[in-house]
């Protein structure tokens, strides 16, 4: 009979698959490091030990069972139970539920233990063992775009361990619900891939929150923690209107055609999704304006004499954040028509007669606010009241084809020496109280410069009772006095003449007769609005 110290443990080192060693007998102090690795490096220590993976002690002879259990410890503590083969040689201790991920544990038999023939063990018996660490996964947007995801995105899992997919279509949640399908990537090597492929595209400019709802464990029954991976959709562009505006008509055949769009777009993209009827687009030059929101196209020719044209952008058009354009429903694109003015015949051809009073304009020289009325006397309920007149007066000063100076001064009103004579606008008090003021108030106070605060501006004249299509509007925006406000947003405007510019267009837009004029300060930051419209 073999002696009990001879007790061999070849299959704990079969199970643990690392070979024993001796220990060292000296260290150092070293920079923390991965557990893992340390363990992978020691060989009297098995790493990656499996949540369930029972410990195995194989004796040489037949043991004593109840004197083996009775010395059986685990550090830290855990229960085991206890399985012994017919033969009282081999010992296999099975954890109950399962061990502690990422931990290290020390199973020991103590010299307690003795043979069937009363031998005690000449030493205790270890094996020292480091369990996986617990499952991770990432979860991300597959189509990104700068911060956000593309509608068509999926949503990929990325697994540090091989995930059990009942589990996973039973505990993954997106929301809101979407319908979709997995795909799971045959790589063999972590990490181990699988993608939530949704059914439709997700809706745009919306939030999605993934996480689970169920547990979701790994192949070797550990639960994996929840992602919560939060991301939202890009918004659909929209084209706020084209130049010329729809359903115009003697458009001058020299004109530019421009598209507006609710946010900053791919240039690339929307040039080439840019159609203009039987003019290519090799035939004219692009322009991209006020943050690549406008978009302008010059033809290299004159159009077409009385021609009618339509102006379109596809849904190929893309936002500078991979956003898919908003077209009308059942069509695949945003268009307008225009018609071109007839050829003009010399013997019927007229100045329209510059005699609007030139009292509206200042006079050479003339005094130019530099400070804001005061707040308490509010004319008409309108505290900049005569800042919004003398910004009308500069407005009409080029309508009329004269041209506002740096000083504040108007050359030439009403001749159409620097332009074309359109004649001036007529003051809305109702647009200027119920719409445009109250617009350049909110935005004011919001230190904000933008057309869409509170919807368009379609909608803000139609809730006021304008509902004509024919409006358009102008803002300027600034620190600074009132009256160097308007200065410099007339200016601004007068900057566009090259290339058509929205701005310059809405002003010299003989469709447009009225016009609402809103100026207000908040904070030392200035307002100034216009709200064009027409019957």
């Amino acid at each position: 009979m073999l002696a009990a110290g001879l007790v061999i443990v070849l299959g704990i080192i079969a199970i643990l698959g690392v070979q024993l060693s001796a220990v060292p007998a000296s260290g150092h102090h070293t920079p923390p490091v991965d557990p893992t690795a340390v363990a992978r490096l020691a060989s009297p220590i098995a790493a990656d030990f499996g949540p369930e993976q029972p410990v195995v002690f194989d004796f040489s002879v037949a043991m004593d069972r109840a004197s083996v259990d009775a010395v059986v410890t685990v550090d830290p503590p855990a229960p085991v139970r206890p399985v012994w083969d017919a033969a009282a040689k081999t010992l296999t201790l099975m954890p109950e539920g399962t061990w502690t991920p990422g931990t290290f544990y020390t199973v020991s038999v103590g010299t307690g233990a003795r043979s069937q023939a009363g031998q005690p063990l000449a030493a205790p018996l270890r094996a020292v063992f480091l369990t996986l660490a617990a499952p991770q996964v990432k979860a991300s947007a597959t189509q990104m775009s700068g911060n956000r995801a593309l509608p068509g995105t999926g949503i990929a899992l990325d697994f540090s361990r091989p995930v059990d997919l009942a589990s996973l279509r039973a505990g993954f949640k997106v929301t809101p619900a979407v319908a979709g399908a997995f795909a799971v990537s045959l790589a063999r090597s972590a990490p181990y891939r699988v993608t939530f492929v949704p059914a439709k595209a997700l809706a745009p400019g919306s939030t999605y929150v993934v996480t689970f709802a169920a547990p979701v464990r790994t192949l070797d029954g550990m639960a994996v923690s929840a992602p919560r991976l939060t991301f939202r959709t890009t918004s659909r562009p929209g084209v706020v209107r084209f130049r010329p505006m729809n359903r115009t008509q003697s458009v001058d055949p020299t004109a530019a055609v421009s598209v507006r769009f609710t946010q900053p777009m791919n240039r690339a993209s929307t040039q080439s999704a840019f159609r203009l009827s039987s003019v290519p687009a090799k035939a004219g030059k692009f322009t991209w304006v006020e943050n690549d929101t406008v978009l302008v196209f010059q033809p290299a020719k004159p159009l077409q004499y009385g021609r009618a044209y339509v102006v379109m952008v596809t849904d190929a058009a893309r936002a500078r954040d991979g956003g898919v354009l908003a077209t009308v429903k059942g069509s695949r694109d945003v268009r307008s028509a225009f018609r071109v003015a007839a050829k003009p015949q010399l013997a019927t051809v007229t100045k329209p007669s510059p005699s609007v009073a030139k009292t509206s304009a200042p006079a050479p020289g003339g005094s130019v606010r530099t400070t804001q009325p005061p707040a308490t006397t509010p004319v008409s309920g309108a505290p900049w009241g005569s800042v919004e007149e003398y910004a009308l007066s500069l407005l009409n000063c080029t309508r009329t084809g004269g041209w506002v100076l740096a000083n504040g001064t108007c050359d030439g009103y009403g001749s159409g020496k620097y332009s074309a004579y359109v004649p001036p606008l007529t003051l809305n008090a109702g647009i200027s109280s119920s719409v445009t003021r109250p617009y350049a108030r909110l935005q004011a106070e919001q230190r904000a410069c933008s057309h869409f605060l509170d919807g368009t501006p379609g909608t803000r004249l139609a809730r006021a009772g304008y509902t004509s299509y024919r409006w358009g509007e102008n803002i300027g925006c600034s620190s600074g006095s009132p009256s160097s406000i308007a200065v410099a947003t007339e200016l601004f405007f007068q900057s566009e003449k090259s290339y058509n510019g929205g701005h310059w267009a809405n002003l010299k837009n003989g469709e447009f007769s009225e016009v609402g004029v809103g100026v207000w300060v908040a904070g030392g930051y200035t307002l100034v609005v216009f709200d064009f419209y027409h019957p």
